[in-house]
């Protein structure tokens, strides 16, 4: 029983690589010598080609890169996706949605694989294009299948069969057929799982042959391997397993090499063939060494491990796990408990206790914090469920707390008929009626006057209550969502997808932050808890530091940023208050100011330099000055002009490369602006840049 539950725990980590298609009415970009020898002419295109000839080729790059530079490939994929909004080029805006689609997915992002990906799906229905459609669809199974909803991801796999068939396309449907029976593994149907894998065998084999061919009908052999030794058939498996080899050898895929031939010496091992499977696991090793990946490295290990214990060299297996142990991830935890675990069985079956009890120590260490780490994630999706459904009765009662309502005012209504007619008939208490019905108008307009300062303060609240469930309860869960992703894929990833993976959520949580200090500057504002203390000081050196910080910010967008203002400006005001307007001022101008552009900050003497009697702020020989931030972004229309200051139209946008922000932080500076005695002011033109100022 031991050595079928260490089989299971290796057997586990045995999943195929699936891949995404592209569109099929765009050039399809593999990775191969031929393209790369293409890439100064698609550069080149970009410069002088024609407006669809650049568009194909930002295309191209960016799936050409998607696998293996991830930001060069979203840098094209934006600017295919801005130049298709300029030139209202709906077709092109899908397209480039999938290759956001496709950098996300090659990062394991499947929230956002997926999201983009119905984004695509959603123009090409616009569009009626069918075969866009179909390929559309079955990306989003695959990330279904990887966010593990398998029933949702059958079911569009099962459309999208139907429809190859139907249009006689072989090659698609052999791929198809292979997903469907990669999804009925990961259900433990294994029965439909190997019917479905013979039929794509079969596909392929009538398929004119290719690399892309090849490489797909090795994985069917590999797929066909796994299941005959989930089932103990190790024969079979090897049989499966040595022509997947020989395929990945011919196409010289070495990923692909280390992957079969720590399958087939598994199952040598399993068999106690221990010349061939150390033969097998040997060359793996030489092939993981000549790779810069600690991962594939380390699973070379691990099948070492598994030869030796089928072995029974239990002192030769402890010391590969050692070695793997050596080079793990350590924030991997999932993959810390496995290691864990050898280390403890192989060390108990090779006589060291004191070693056992240190490893077992570690093992229910490790153990703890993933099963902690499993129940926190299904208590914040209990606790979501029961606010939910917190919110759902709240609606309930109030919905039932207005029907009676309504019930008292026809009965109160009726009441008053009743009264009249007693009262038209009893002349003697007319004096009485006419007292009665003046303070019942008194009343009622004390309550009319009551309910509209209710009403307002409560449509106020729902607006704030709408900003932060739609801008800071979102991202909040997506960046949770990423970092559970992060933590589930981190042993599969190497430095630099680490590194970009930690910068993107380091990004999110700065924008959540400067979300949730403009909300708390505005509630602050609404409840009247933040005072106007004005005194007399240096503006521009209390400037300094900020436009340090935002300097920083534009140098790494490649942007210029201008400061024109004397080294004295003595204002009067609240410090605070004023550099925070001054501060999201230009935080705005570079989040929608593309690579390349300009950011200016002017802070001149007004034309009047006469002394200012303000009646709120009044100081003798003092100077008015005009501070103004101008760039050369993207600009603004009439409509999001005269929305911008609108509450209910909360005017979220995203910046030149993705940033996310809730437009709070303009009304905020509005309103700190207001108690001053100061004024706004804006001039935009789309695509043209925009400029604010006001004066202090």
């Amino acid at each position: 029983m031991k050595k079928i539950w260490f089989l299971a725990l290796l057997m586990a980590a045995c999943t195929s690589p699936r891949d995404p298609q592209a569109p099929q009415d765009v050039k399809v970009v593999t990775r191969d010598t031929v393209f790369a020898s293409r890439i100064d002419s698609l550069e080149w295109v970009l410069t002088a080609g024609t407006e669809m000839e650049r568009k194909n080729a930002l295309f191209d790059l960016s799936l050409y890169y998607s696998p293996f530079n991830k930001a060069l490939s979203a840098q094209y994929a934006h600017d295919l996706l801005r130049f298709a909004l300029q030139t209202k080029d709906r077709k092109s805006e899908g397209h480039a949605y999938y290759c956001l689609a496709s950098g996300c997915f090659y990062e394991n992002r499947h929230d956002s694989a997926l999201f983009y990906r119905y984004k695509a799906l959603e123009i090409y229905e616009e569009l009626k294009i069918d075969r866009l459609i179909v390929m559309t669809k079955l990306n989003i199974a695959r990330s279904l299948a990887s966010l593990f909803k398998l029933d949702e991801s059958l079911k569009i796999l099962h459309e999208c069969l139907d429809y190859y068939t139907e249009n006689n396309r072989p090659y698609e449907k052999a791929n198809t057929i292979q997903a469907i029976g990669e999804l009925y593994a990961d259900m433990a149907m294994l029965d439909l799982a190997i019917d479905y894998y013979s039929q794509a065998l079969s596909a392929y084999e009538a398929l004119e042959s290719n690399e892309i061919v090849e490489r797909d009908r090795g994985l069917c052999y590999t797929n066909i391997g796994n299941f005959y030794f989930q089932i103990f058939e190790f024969e079979k498996a090897i049989e499966y397993r040595s022509k997947s080899l020989e395929i990945f050898r011919r196409i010289n895929d070495v990923r692909l090499i280390c992957y079969a031939l720590k399958g087939r010496g598994n199952a040598y091992a399993s068999l106690n063939r221990f010349d061939e499977a150390e033969r097998d696991l040997n060359e793996l090793l030489e092939l993981a060494e000549t790779t810069d990946n600690p991962s594939t490295r380390r699973e070379a290990l691990m099948a070492k491990c598994f030869f030796y214990y089928t072995k029974k060299d239990y002192k030769q297996g402890l010391e590969s796990v050692i070695q793997a142990y050596a080079i793990a991830d350590t924030t991997a935890k999932r993959e810390m408990n496995l290691i864990h675990f050898h280390l403890t069985l192989l060390s108990a079956y090779a006589g060291t206790p004191d070693e056992t009890v240190k490893y077992l120590n570690e093992f229910d260490n490790s153990t703890k914090v993933v099963f902690n780490e499993e129940w926190s994630s299904r208590l914040t999706e209990m606790e979501t469920k029961y606010e939910t459904e917190k919110k759902e009765r709240e609606i309930e009662k109030q919905k039932s707390v207005i029907a009676q309502q309504n019930r008292q005012r026809l009965l109160l209504a009726g009441g008053v008929a009743i009264c009249v007619v007693i009262l038209a008939l009893l002349w003697y208490m007319l004096r009485l009626r006419n007292r009665r019905n003046l303070a019942l108008t008194e009343r009622n307009d004390a309550l009319t006057e009551r309910n509209d300062v209710l009403s307002e303060m409560n449509t106020t609240k729902d607006k704030f209550f709408n900003i932060i469930s739609h801008d800071l309860k979102n991202p909040a869960s997506a960046l949770h969502d990423n970092l559970r992703l992060l933590v589930n894929n981190v042993r599969r990833w190497d430095a630099d997808m680490l590194s970009d993976f930690s910068n993107e959520l380091l990004h999110a949580a700065e924008g959540q932050v400067e979300l949730l200090n403009s909300l708390l500057n505005w509630a602050r504002l609404q409840t009247g808890r933040m005072t106007c203390t004005p005194v007399a000081f240096d503006f521009a050196a209390r400037l300094r530091t900020d436009i340090s910080l935002v300097r920083k910010l534009a140098e790494q967008k490649g942007i210029t940023l201008d400061c024109q203002m004397p080294d004295d400006v003595l204002v009067t005001g609240d410090s605070n208050m004023l550099v925070t307007v001054v501060r999201n001022l230009l935080t705005n101008a570079v989040k929608f100011t593309a690579q390349g552009g300009a950011v200016t900050l002017s802070i001149t003497p007004d034309s009047s330099d006469t002394a200012i009697l303000n009646s709120q702020f009044s100081i003798l020989n003092s100077l008015n000055y005009t501070v103004s931030v101008s760039d050369t972004g993207t600009g603004m229309t009439p409509e999001q002009i005269e929305n911008l200051f609108r509450l209910d139209k909360p005017q979220t946008h995203r910046g030149t490369v993705g940033e996310e922000g809730s437009g709070l932080g303009l009304i905020v500076c509005k309103e700190m602006l207001n108690m001053h005695d100061s004024v706004l002011h804006i001039e935009s033109h789309e695509g043209k840049g925009s400029r604010f100022w006001f004066s202090v």
